[in-house]
């Protein structure tokens, strides 16, 4: 296995550092679907993560059914996540509308 998942989990939670390191700053909505689409990407590349995992120890029985249930729950994170995305940008271009 490659080390390039971890380097994009790294960028990803510099990025996610970046946008939050100002307590004080009032966030706009295209900074929360900035980092809600970071937060997708980080439980997706999680998600993979696990299933690379989870082939390998499909033998260790009292493990595998624990990496296909965190497997699972992260994808289904992602999903919810980037249905927040689309539905944020989607009343974000309502009030741009208006």
């Amino acid at each position: 296995m490659t080390h390039a998942p971890q380097d994009h989990i790294a960028h990803a939670v510099d990025a996610l550092s970046a946008v939050f390191a100002h307590p004080d700053r009032a966030y706009g909505d295209c900074d929360a679907l900035i980092a809600l689409s970071d937060l997708s990407a980080i439980a997706a590349l999680a998600g993979q993560l696990v299933g690379d995992y989870e082939g390998g120890l499909r033998r260790r029985a009292a493990v595998a059914p624990h990496l296909h249930q965190a497997r699972q729950h992260a994808l289904a994170l992602s999903r919810a996540l980037n249905v927040a995305c689309g539905v944020l940008g989607w009343h974000e271009t309502l009030e741009a509308a208006a």
